[in-house]
C-alpha cells in the first residue's frame, strides 16, 4: 500500500512510498528455527536478499502472539 503520511488517517496524502508487509505464523520457535536453517537452500534467497538491502526493513523474527483479533465470530 501507499505509506500514509498520517497512517491513522486513509485520506492523507502519501509520502511516495510503498508498505510491504510479510507476516508468518508458525506454530512454535522451532518452526522459526527450521525457516531460518532452510532461508539459504531457497533459490530465489539471492534475489529477494538484493531486494531487501534497497528497502528499509524492520523486522520482528520471533514474538509469541498473546491475543489474536478475529472479526465476524470465529
Amino acid at each position: 500500500m501507499d505509506e500514509l503520511t498520517n497512517p491513522t488517517d486513509l485520506k492523507s496524502k502519501s509520502t511516495g512510498k510503498k508498505v510491504f508487509i510479510l507476516s508468518e505464523v508458525y506454530e512454535s520457535p522451532a518452526g522459526v528455527e527450521d525457516h531460518f536453517a532452510r532461508t539459504p537452500d531457497w533459490k530465489d534467497w539471492p534475489k529477494f536478499d538484493a531486494w531487501l538491502k534497497k528497502c528499509k526493513v524492520t523486522k520482528a523474527s520471533s514474538t509469541t502472539i498473546f491475543n489474536s483479533l478475529t472479526w465476524g465470530g470465529k
